[in-house]
């Protein structure tokens, strides 16, 4: 299987214990149980198939084999005989979980990108009221050492001399 998500299945259909009975694998110990190849689909990471749903086919009831399955995430057990419809309905409620699972995953994707653009916009702004607020203290500075400079040796009260530094040419907040 290549890794594009193009040449991917949707859904991964196994039919177990048909060609070779999984409880005597003393012919071919090279031979993969569909148990081994559930696990495998599961835990590769490098192919990307493993959040492909499995329908497992079984040709006999095994309660333990079905709860091996679950556990290693296959979406549905089907033993025979089966009915076809029955079949489809299952391979169809298995895509259905495929569609909204990637409707859910899209949406929380789009919201996860909204709170990026949120997050730079309150970045931003953050950074032009920082960079505001020093001219405005740089402003005020420079007028204090203006005033303190240019007294000319006069007394004149701190109320004086605060009205005539914040008074004139002051720049908005």
């Amino acid at each position: 299987l290549n890794n594009n998500e193009n040449d991917l299945p949707d859904l991964i259909l196994i039919m177990s214990d048909f060609l070779t009975s999984e409880n005597d694998l003393s012919t071919s110990s090279a031979q993969m149980t569909s148990i081994d190849l559930c696990n495998f689909i599961r835990n590769n990471e490098e192919i990307k198939i493993n959040s492909i749903p499995i329908i497992v086919i079984l040709d006999h009831e095994d309660k333990q084999k079905e709860l091996q399955f679950f556990n290693l995430g296959v979406g549905d057990v089907i033993h025979i005989p089966y009915d076809i419809l029955d079949l489809f309905a299952r391979i169809e409620l298995q895509l259905e979980r495929v569609i909204e699972k990637k409707k859910l995953l899209d949406s929380l994707e789009g919201l996860m990108q909204e709170q990026k653009t949120r997050n730079k916009k309150n970045i931003d702004f953050r950074t032009k009221l920082v960079s505001k607020h020093k001219e405005t203290i740089a402003f005020y500075e420079e007028k204090i050492k203006f005033y303190k400079t240019n007294i000319y040796g006069k007394y004149i009260s701190f109320d004086i001399f605060l009205s005539l530094v914040f008074n004139k040419n002051s720049p908005g907040l």
